[in-house]
């Protein structure tokens, strides 16, 4: 598992930092997105949060890398230092 930095890097760790994956080949998932609170109209006018509608998701990359069963994608994890890149769609750039 692993937080997508700013400049859309990422260090994998398995047991907190510094872990790392286990060696062999793996099947890659990736989830980027962004949940936000629906946002429903109060007895003022006003908007506020905690409607009761479902949240809205937007993903920053398209849905299907989230799951291996649509679009699986595979690493190798080596001995020693690895670097993985992963060419994906970026949702709104």
């Amino acid at each position: 598992m692993a937080e997508i930095a700013p400049d859309r890097t990422c260090v994998l760790t398995t047991s907190g930092p510094g872990g790392g994956a286990l060696l062999g080949r793996h099947r890659v998932t990736i989830e980027a997105r962004r949940i936000i609170h629906t946002i429903s109209g109060n007895e003022s006018g006003s908007e506020d949060f905690g409607g009761s509608g479902p949240p809205l998701v937007t993903w920053f990359v398209p849905e299907e890398y989230s799951r291996s069963d649509t679009l699986p994608l595979t690493a190798e994890v080596n001995k020693g230092d690895n670097k993985i890149d992963f060419d994906l769609p970026i949702n709104g750039g």
